[in-house]
Order: structure tokens, then sequence, then C-alpha cells
């Protein structure tokens, strides 16, 4: 272990204005590497975009790190020390000289927490329930009444019905749809149902006809995760006169909700201080996307 890496780590921490982070794991042993190597990139959720591989010791370094501002620019920086720490958790600080915007004479500091490679989400399922959804197709005037399905949690896991009972007026062989989001899928799926009557009138209920996605096929009876779902009635019979000025279809749906937990994210900080020494900007947080990668290669 290095007493000038202890005491550069006590000094950035008071550049930085904060103690470095972590998320309450660090209770080990601190073990701070003869030489270690920072890499990735990374996405913030303020937009902010971070790039690099840094490789070196608290008194030289090389590689090359780029930070993307959406409010402020573009930083390049050069780094002239890093710094690493293994205590429970796995921390990085290095700083060095920089351009921001294309002008010199900045300096920066940045400090990453290696929270690990990111896996998938956790999926907790909550108390399954029957949720009604009611929709209407209005003909005079001609309005469209729609059925929004409440999903209570991030998500909902839910049956495609076969069908959609109509409680008042004729479906005739007209038309209805469910629509809804599937998590993970770009764009929506659409479920076309026809009605059961013959001739334009008659019938008491929508029958699925099939299902249009972006993803794996759906059919009667397959479960999706949805972030959003609506029934929609499009035409009844034809006949109004007979059926009704209005079609309305009741559709019981078997919902489970669904609570998304992220897995732990990498957090990341830089700051940068112009050639006054005055702070220029800063910035932090838990990448949305990405990873950063702390790894000691001092070891045999």
């Amino acid at each position: 272990m290095k007493l000038r890496a202890a005491v550069c780590m006590t000094a950035l921490a008071l550049a930085l204005g904060c103690a470095p982070v972590d998320d309450g794991a660090a209770t080990g042993a601190l073990t701070i590497p003869d030489e270690c190597l920072v890499r990735g990139i990374g996405l913030l959720p303020t937009g902010d975009f971070a790039a690099g591989r840094v490789r070196g010791d608290d008194v030289s370094a090389s590689g090359h790190w780029l930070h993307a501002s959406l409010a402020d620019g573009i930083v390049l920086a050069t780094p002239d020390w890093l710094l690493c720490r293994l205590n429970g958790a796995t921390l990085a600080d290095f700083g060095g000289s920089a351009t921001l915007n294309g002008d010199a004479g900045y300096t920066y500091r940045v400090s990453v927490q290696d929270r690990g490679t990111p896996g998938a989400p956790t999926i907790l399922e909550g108390v399954p329930t029957v949720e009604t959804v009611t929709a209407t197709r209005h003909r005079h005037p001609a309005r469209f009444e729609d059925g929004h399905l409440t999903v209570s949690e991030d998500r909902a896991r839910v049956t495609i019905p076969a069908e959609l009972p109509v409680i008042e007026g004729e479906p005739g062989t007209g038309l209805a749809k469910v629509t809804f989001d599937q998590a993970g899928l770009p764009g929506a799926t659409m479920c076309l149902y026809r009605g059961n009557g013959s001739h334009g009138r008659g019938g008491d209920r929508y029958v699925l006809h099939h299902c249009a996605s972006f993803g794996p096929s759906v059919s009667a009876g397959d479960t999706v995760d949805v972030t959003w779902l609506r029934v929609r009635v499009y035409q009844g019979a034809a006949s109004w006169r007979r059926a009704g000025t209005r079609t309305t279809v009741s559709v019981n749906f078997d919902v489970t909700p669904l609570t998304v937990v992220e897995p732990p994210r990498d957090h990341y900080r830089i700051a940068v201080f112009d050639p006054s020494g005055a702070e220029a900007f800063s910035t932090d947080g838990d990448l949305v996307r990405g990873d950063f990668e702390v790894v000691d290669v001092s070891a045999p």
C-alpha cells in the first residue's frame, strides 16, 4: 500500500467537494494496487456520454478520456495520475489536463465506482387479479370511448383474450382492436377482433382474428408484459336502428402486476476546472447504459 496514494485520495476528496462514492459495501481491508486500469463507455441520465481508457498509478498515467456534455460541450482529457482502491467497493479516481470545446488550460478529476457488469433486471410478480376493461363505439354522434387497462406497477403481465364479449348492441361483422406496448419491443402490438354476426348484424362477441407484433407471434391465451393496453371498438352492426346507437364490450383480463428491479449500475463523476482553478462544470450519476471496468493490473 502506498502512503502517497492514501494522501492523494484525501486530497482528491477535498478537491471534488465530497467523499468518494460507495454503496455501503466498502467494509473490507483497503487495497491500493501498484498499477490499475480504467476503461469503458457510459451514458448518464442527463444524456452526457463518457468513454476512454486510462492506465497508471498515483504518480503517472497514460491513455485518453472523452466526456461529451449536452450543456457544456466536449472535454478531451489526458491523465496525469490514476488511483484505484479495493475495500469491498471498487473505486478509481484520475485527473490531469484537458481541453474544453477546444480551449486548453483546463484540468479535470474523474471518479468511477465499478459495481460489476450489469445484468438483466429482476422481475418481481405481484398478486394476480382480474381487471375489467369496457369500451364503446357510439354511432350518433360518431365517437370512440376507449377502455384502458390500469398498469399499477412498472409493467403488467396480461393474458390475451380469445374474445371480447358484447354487453350492449351487436357487433355484426365489425372490428375491434386490443393494442398494447410490449416491454422491450419497439412499436405497439395490435390484435384484431371481428364480430361473430353475419351479414353485418347480430352476434354477441368479437373473436380474435390475428395479432401483428414486432416480436414473437401472439395468440389467444398467450401472456405478454405490457406497459399500457387499450381496447377500441371500431365498428358495430351495420343496422343501427335494430342494434342500437352504440356497441359496448366488457373484457376481463387476467393481470399480474410486475415490478422491475434494475441491477446496480456503475457510478461516475467528473469535475472540470478552468485555468484559474474555478469549477467550470461538474456532473455525476449512475449510468443508464454502458459499463466502466476498474482492473488491478499489478497482480502477477
